[in-house]
């Protein structure tokens, strides 16, 4: 099996600084020989401080999808 790891970035994630902001963007792929694609991830996420009105909070999406079954 291989992994490749496509994009990984992130800053002040977790939060360490509750004044900063913070993003995280991670991408994966596994590949299985004889096989190709069974396992795809990708996270994208932001963190946005309190502004007064607001409290600080995570907003984003993840995707995963894997391979459920193979002929």
């Amino acid at each position: 099996m291989w992994t490749v790891e496509q994009h990984s970035d992130s800053l002040n994630i977790p939060p360490t600084q509750s004044s900063v902001i913070g993003f995280m963007e991670k991408s994966t792929e596994k590949y299985a020989k004889g096989i190709g694609l069974i396992f795809k991830n990708f996270q994208l996420y932001e963190y946005e401080v309190s502004n007064g009105s607001a409290a600080a909070q995570y907003k984003g999406f993840g995707i995963t999808q894997w391979m459920i079954d193979h002929n």
